[in-house]
Parts: structure tokens; C-alpha cells; sequence
């Protein structure tokens, strides 16, 4: 029998290994973040039309998102045709649709149903009802959109959230209200996102503002006209895109400044661990020794209030000793 040459073998493994990766690189898609895109063409098996038999037998064909008793979960350019001429034969300038979430929490508004928003002279509002939580409104403005693209409507919006509550990272006030749209990026159009009296009857919006938090944890104050509190106790917020946004009394800028400003003092004050008047008791032998100018300092897991200080002297200490040993192995050469 011929012994196998050791080279063919590593060839021959490396050779599988570099299938295997190429078969997972084909096989996995990177939408960013491992997120499925929030917006896109309906598949053909989304119901777009409701039918009803009353007790005489006459049958009723409606198309979904026209009446609040067949909410549609994908709006199309026939809804929203039906909308609008049944709004314009009224003498109103604003139809009403009627959404709900999919099982996949979208609710998505196709890109041709954008398009007749656009050309019309007439406003569409959305009556959003929440799978997840308060139930809202959103206004789409022939005026305010900038591309028709299709879009997610689904939002998820938390009413008066609860202490130590954070939003990418940024810890809000108790009290805030949280507005995380599921669509990404721009929207191609500005929202106007409304929600109702009764959720927020008992958050405090006399002096409320809007912020905008990115991913990245960045804050930006929005513009005073991005909120308006309306006659009837409801809140209304022009967005444009995502991340989140948060409705506070509180301003959070100055707040994340603050803290900032608070944890630079603390780092930069040399009393901030070790106070040179206090004496410290060592565990295991019970001795006590008190500190002065002239004194090294030894921590022990003990007194640090930062592991990571315990840390930086740990490995001061080792490349001290290490130091220590070369200079005695020199000498001894």
C-alpha cells in the first residue's frame, strides 16, 4: 500500500474548509445587522380584498384598508384610489385607511399607492391598529412626500416608560414617551405620526419637546414645529426617518451633557480613589496602615470601586517584577 503524501492530505482538507465557507457566503444575505428589509413588494398570497355574505346571500367584495371592519395589512394604489374619490365625492380634503400588522409586524404601503398619494390634492391618514401596544394615527401629505417608495408603517410606541428605561443606549427620563418606527432609513416622505388623547392622558405634555436617537446613541433636539400638542389632548410628530424618537419634559441633551460632565470630574479628581487622610484595614492579618505622600499604595480587589483600576495596577506590578528580573540577570552575567 502507497503511503499518503502529508501535503495532498492538508491540501485536500483546506479544499473542504474553503467549500464550506463559500456554501455558508452564498447561502447567508447581509441586510445589515441581520435585519430582513422593512419595506418591499407584497407577495402574491397577501389578501388585498375582503368578501362578505350577509343572511340574504348577497355577497360584498371591499377592498382591504377601506372600512375599519377589514383593516389591511398591505395597502395598495386600488385602496387608496377608492379612499380618495370616496373622501372628493364628500367635499373632503382627507381620506381615511384603516391598517393593522402582519404576522411579521409590517404594514406596508406599496410603492404605487404612494404614487396616487402624490398626485393627488388630497391627505391620507392611516388609522394604525397596534398588535403591540397604543394604537395611533399617521398622516401622509401629498405635499410632504419627497420619493414614492414603499413603506412600513408599523410602530412600536411605548407611553410613559419607566425608570432606567434606555433608548439605543440612552437611558430617558421615567415618564418619556418612545416612538421606534420599524421601517429603516429615509422614508422618502414626512409622517405625521398622531398619538391619540387617551394614551397619553397621564403623561405631562405641557412643556414636552422631541428627540431624535440615533443607533450610534448620538441625541439631536428636534425643532419646536416637529411636535404639536393638540386641541383635543393628542400629540401629533413630524418624522422624516429612523431610528427613535423620545417626547420629554426633560431635556436629554443637557442631561447626557451633564453626565458626561459629572463622570470627567470624577476621572479627573486624584482623590477620586484613594483618600490620603483615611487609613485602610488589610484582610487576612487584620493590620492597619496609614498612608502618607512618601508611602506606596498596594489595592487589593477589596478596596476598588473599579475593576478595571485593579487591573492597570496588577500589570504594573507584574511588569515591575519583570523588570526587576532582568536587571539582576544582567548583573549576574
Amino acid at each position: 500500500m502507497k503511503k499518503l503524501n502529508g501535503r495532498l492530505i492538508v491540501c485536500a482538507l483546506v479544499a473542504a474548509a474553503m467549500a464550506s465557507v463559500s456554501a455558508v457566503s452564498v447561502s447567508a444575505v447581509d441586510y445589515g445587522g441581520g435585519a430582513s428589509p422593512s419595506t418591499g413588494t407584497p407577495s402574491t398570497s397577501t389578501v388585498t380584498e375582503n368578501t362578505t355574505t350577509d343572511n340574504s346571500g348577497s355577497t360584498t367584495t371591499t377592498t382591504a384598508g377601506t372600512s375599519a371592519d377589514a383593516p389591511a395589512t398591505v395597502v395598495t394604489d386600488k385602496a387608496v384610489d377608492e379612499a380618495i374619490a370616496s373622501a372628493t365625492k364628500s367635499g373632503n380634503k382627507e381620506a381615511t385607511l384603516y391598517m393593522t400588522e402582519d404576522a411579521n409586524g409590517k404594514a406596508t404601503v406599496q410603492e404605487a399607492a404612494i404614487a396616487e398619494i402624490a398626485k393627488s390634492n388630497v391627505t391620507v391618514t392611516v388609522e394604525m391598529a397596534s398588535e403591540s401596544g397604543t394604537d395611533y394615527s399617521i398622516t401622509i401629505d401629498p405635499k410632504l412626500i419627497t420619493e414614492a417608495k414603499a413603506i412600513n408603517l408599523a410602530m412600536d410606541i411605548t407611553v410613559d416608560t419607566d425608570e432606567g428605561a434606555t433608548v439605543s443606549g440612552v437611558e430617558v427620563p421615567a415618564g418619556s414617551i418612545v416612538i421606534a418606527p420599524a421601517q429603516k432609513g429615509e422614508f422618502g416622505m414626512t409622517l405625521q405620526v398622531t398619538i391619540p388623547a387617551a394614551a397619553v392622558a397621564d403623561v405631562d405634555t405641557s412643556d414636552v419637546r422631541l428627540y431624535y436617537i440615533a443607533d450610534d446613541g448620538s441625541v439631536t433636539k428636534m425643532p419646536k414645529s416637529a411636535l404639536k400638542v393638540n386641541k383635543d389632548g393628542s400629540v401629533t410628530v413630524s418624522i422624516s426617518h429612523a431610528s427613535q424618537y423620545v417626547m420629554s419634559a426633560i431635556d436629554i441633551t443637557k442631561l447626557i451633557s451633564d453626565t458626561n460632565n459629572d463622570e470627567d470630574d470624577f476621572l479627573d479628581d486624584d482623590d477620586a480613589f484613594i483618600d490620603d487622610d483615611e487609613d485602610y484595614a488589610v484582610d487576612g492579618d487584620n493590620e492597619s496602615f496609614g498612608k502618607t505622600d512618601d508611602e506606596p499604595v498596594v489595592e487589593s480587589d477589596e478596596f476598588d470601586a473599579n475593576p478595571g483600576t485593579g487591573v492597570t495596577l496588577a500589570l504594573g506590578a507584574l511588569a515591575a517584577s519583570a523588570a526587576a528580573v532582568a536587571i539582576t540577570a544582567k548583573k549576574r552575567k
